[in-house]
């Protein structure tokens, strides 16, 4: 039942999710591939979350840090790792994408997870 329940969720994320990138093309596979993994990984606290920007000129996509003190991920179209937004000991990131809250434009959620804590 819970492997049903996994299929039906992620054909449901993966049609939402690309409906609501309004003309723009389709999530990348290897950022669908992360959502999966974490779709399968236990939950994390706070809420893991995806969420598309525009930085520089492309299309970049943010994945929250799970917890304390950790980096915050900020991948390009290929999965790139282009730099660590936020999140560390300072909260501040590594420093290489200093302006990314600043300057980043359309956010667009790609994918929250809904799974509530154990």
């Amino acid at each position: 039942m819970k492997m049903v329940f996994t299929i039906v969720l992620s054909s449901v994320i993966a049609t939402s999710t690309c409906n609501n990138k309004n003309n723009s093309s389709a999530i990348p596979r290897c950022i669908q591939m992360k959502i999966e993994t974490l779709q399968k990984a236990p939950v994390q606290n706070p809420a893991a979350i995806v969420i598309s920007y525009i930085y520089n000129g492309s299309e970049v996509y943010h994945f929250n840090a799970p917890c304390c003190d950790q980096f915050s991920l900020l991948y390009d179209e290929n999965c790139a790792l282009i730099c660590h937004p936020e999140g560390g000991i300072t909260g501040n990131g590594d420093g290489k994408c200093s302006d990314f809250l600043a300057s980043s434009t359309d956010r667009k959620i790609l994918w929250k997870d809904s799974r509530i804590r154990n």
